[in-house]
């Protein structure tokens, strides 16, 4: 099984929603995830937007296990929050 799999398994609201409601949710996220030393940009053009995630070579496959938890731990609570 791989970690996306992994991830989609344990978190279903992270991997059915790709985009977020609104831009106050977004940046409510960001927040969170900032919270935990986690770095992400906010996107925002023409009515849509998004969170921006960019690994690169010097990620690890742990600091990407950690980014699905906290955003889909995140997620998830905030879906029974509404």
């Amino acid at each position: 099984m791989t970690l996306a799999e992994v991830r989609r398994e344990q978190f279903p609201a992270l991997a059915e929603k790709t985009f977020l409601d609104d831009v106050a949710r977004e940046a409510a996220l960001i927040e969170r995830l900032l919270d935990e030393r986690i770095l992400v940009s906010h996107r925002y053009t023409s009515g849509v937007g998004g969170v921006r995630v960019s690994c690169h070579f010097f990620n690890t496959m742990d600091d990407i296990a950690r980014l699905l938890d906290v955003a889909g731990a995140w997620l998830t609570s905030s879906s029974r929050a509404r």
